[in-house]
């Protein structure tokens, strides 16, 4: 059931209503994976909710485990969502690198959990004007 060695790269549109991409381990484990490339193309008045979510809040699909999401690369971003990059669940040892956020209204990285990050490195965040 564990998801790994995965490379996801120039991910180019938008979700009406959700998330552009979803990394969701309940009751499992995602590791060695490279997200590299997600340009969210949404318009100004389309309101949806973020370019990114690792892990979510538990719930009937199962519980999401402290080394759950492991080892996972996040570069290259562009967000034009509510929100940028929601850490639902835990990351654990990754990297986040060169994410452009458009939405001034909220920030780069939002974290659900107390203690939802450990060892994660973050590098060339940026939020600029308006969508």
């Amino acid at each position: 059931r564990d998801i790994h060695d995965v490379i996801i790269r120039n991910v180019i549109g938008y979700s009406q209503l959700c998330i552009s991409v979803r990394l969701l381990a309940c009751n499992t484990h995602i590791y060695n994976v490279v997200i590299d490339g997600i340009i969210d193309t949404a318009p100004a008045d389309v309101k949806h909710h973020s370019s990114l979510i690792i892990g979510q809040a538990d719930s009937e699909y199962g519980k999401n485990l402290p080394d759950g999401v492991r080892n996972i690369t996040v570069s290259n971003i562009i967000n034009r969502g509510q929100q940028c990059i929601v850490v639902g669940g835990y990351l654990k040892d990754s990297v986040i690198t060169n994410v452009v956020n458009c939405n001034p209204d909220c920030p780069v990285i939002t974290v659900d959990r107390e203690n939802g990050l450990d060892n994660v490195l973050t590098s060339n965040l940026l939020t600029v004007g308006k969508n």
